[in-house]
């Protein structure tokens, strides 16, 4: 793909012409069936994961403004 592309200060360009005239081959539906189910489970991990990184950053935040104002004291805390 990128050795059929015109170079130019050592960066390929590759033309429309390039592009439209490159074959590749599609997955039967049965296998793509599959990579969306593998898929879309990864993303609702991702974006549980996501979720909760964003509540913890706003605790984290909640907390050590209480923390820095005195609202919260932290002397008792063993960690």
């Amino acid at each position: 793909f990128i050795e059929r592309g015109t170079s130019s200060g050592g960066q390929a360009n590759i033309s429309p012409t390039i592009i439209k005239n490159i074959e590749f081959t599609l997955p039967d539906a049965e296998l793509m069936k599959k990579f969306e189910i593998i898929a879309s489970n990864i993303y609702e991990i991702i974006k549980s994961n996501n979720d909760k990184i964003n509540k913890l950053e706003n605790l984290s935040y909640v907390l050590s403004t209480k923390v820095f104002s005195g609202e919260l004291s932290i002397d008792n805390i063993n960690i």
